[in-house]
């Protein structure tokens, strides 16, 4: 619906692209942006604070810790919300999950 209103003013990250290319998928959306890339891009800065030596998005994860937190947070989705709230939640993003191949299940 976004992209349908938005046109091309609307770009798509999957966190799991970003997860296994960082840097490629932060130049995609500076490109995207029309801005400059920069090397310092690739810096964490939280609340205008650089962050600790090696938060960086040069430190990316392979698909097997991906997969692995992907099981993680669904795992705590499903202690912390009742089957009927997940019902609901997926009854409003099947269309999307579907679109991004996301599995939508009905635990």
């Amino acid at each position: 619906m976004n992209k349908q209103q938005l046109g091309d003013r609307y770009y798509i990250l999957l966190y799991e692209d970003l997860q296994r290319n960082p840097e490629q998928e932060l130049k995609r959306v500076v490109e995207f942006l029309g801005v400059t890339y920069s090397q310092n891009m690739k810096q964490l800065i939280f609340l205008g604070k650089r962050q600790q030596d090696g938060a960086s998005i040069d430190n990316k994860e392979d698909s097997s810790s991906i997969q692995n937190n992907s099981e993680n947070r669904l795992k705590r989705f499903y202690k912390h919300t009742s089957r009927f709230e997940r019902k609901i939640i997926n009854t409003m993003i099947w269309q999307v999950a579907k679109e991004f191949n996301y599995k939508i299940e009905s635990k």
